[in-house]
């Protein structure tokens, strides 16, 4: 039998949590043949948060929002107003940033101190750029998800830029300052590296003011475009005709129509409709009246419906 963790949060009494942990549990293992595991799974209140895949989801209030006597109010100019919304974050844990920088060897987080990384002096100064490039920018990637992602990294990427340059002078034998001086271009620290032919190469140390995260997706939710219409047999535009279905809504009877493009590879787009003629290779379509008169006016969903 799998185990898998569980988590909760909210703002109920222990007596009503526990009585619906206990309904999920019975669930899971009757019906799902899924086992709880104990030591990770728990009930949380939502303003202490809960630790889940590296990060902290937790209750939030704004910082605009003010409380007295344990009821939270909304400042709205020199007035404030009663609020009962609390907003759910992904925080980035202390713990988790320093226990990254003690296993990276970046030096002491707690006492905001760098120190060389020794199993880089043998290779060369832009490996050595990239490789630090490669760590700061994957955990920035990570925590990207994180609200105010860029204040809380700022201490651990400190102290990952200082590593960088005492590595580099260590190799070297120079010092931090002098090592610095050298790479600094503008506000960047760049390594310039020369190829077999001749030509120059340049390496910028990674930096947070130039990390920009991925804007997070409106449409996670949408349900992707199912290829219901490959099931079907017919080939011929006469027997496609003559089933009387359309071949975007599914509908049964009524009057049909055929919509014709030149050329299959002028169809390019996300659209459903296109999408259908595309992996059915057909430069034709059978459509219900409805269905064509929207394709005309750019109106046709993007997902059609199961038939």
């Amino acid at each position: 039998m799998t185990k898998v963790e569980l988590y909760a949060l909210g703002t109920s009494t222990t007596l009503e949590s526990n009585k619906s942990l206990q309904e999920i549990k019975t669930f899971l293992n009757t019906h799902l043949k899924l086992e709880i595991s104990e030591e990770k799974s728990g009930i949380h209140h939502a303003k202490e948060g809960t630790a889940f895949l590296g990060y902290v989801v937790q209750n939030h209030t704004s910082a605009h929002k003010v409380t007295v006597h344990s009821k939270v109010f909304t400042r709205v100019g020199a007035a404030v107003r009663r609020s009962m919304k609390e907003r759910i974050q992904l925080r980035i844990p202390e713990r988790k940033l320093s226990e990254f920088c003690h296993r990276k060897g970046f030096g002491d987080y707690e006492k905001a101190k760098p120190s060389c990384n020794p199993i880089w002096l043998e290779v060369d100064d832009e490996e050595i750029l990239l490789g630090y490039n490669a760590e700061m920018r994957g955990i920035a990637n990570y925590y990207a998800l994180a609200a105010g992602a860029k204040r809380r990294l700022n201490k651990l990427m400190y102290l990952a830029e200082g590593s960088f340059l005492q590595t580099l002078a260590g190799k070297h034998e120079s010092t931090t300052s002098k090592t610095a001086s050298k790479l600094r271009q503008g506000r960047d620290l760049i390594v310039t590296t020369r190829t077999k032919d001749g030509k120059t190469r340049s390496y910028k140390l990674f930096k947070l003011r130039n990390w920009k995260p991925s804007p997070p997706k409106d449409d996670v939710d949408t349900q992707p475009t199912k290829g219901t219409y490959l099931r079907s047999t017919r080939s011929s535009l006469q027997q496609r005709l003559e089933a009387n279905v359309c071949e975007f809504c599914g509908k049964e009877g009524g009057c049909f129509e055929v919509h014709h493009v030149r050329k299959l590879k002028d169809v390019k787009g996300k659209e459903g409709w296109k999408q259908i003629m595309i992996a059915r290779r057909r430069k034709t379509m059978v459509l219900c009246n409805e269905c064509h008169d929207k394709l005309h006016a750019g109106k046709l969903s993007y997902r059609p419906k199961e038939f």
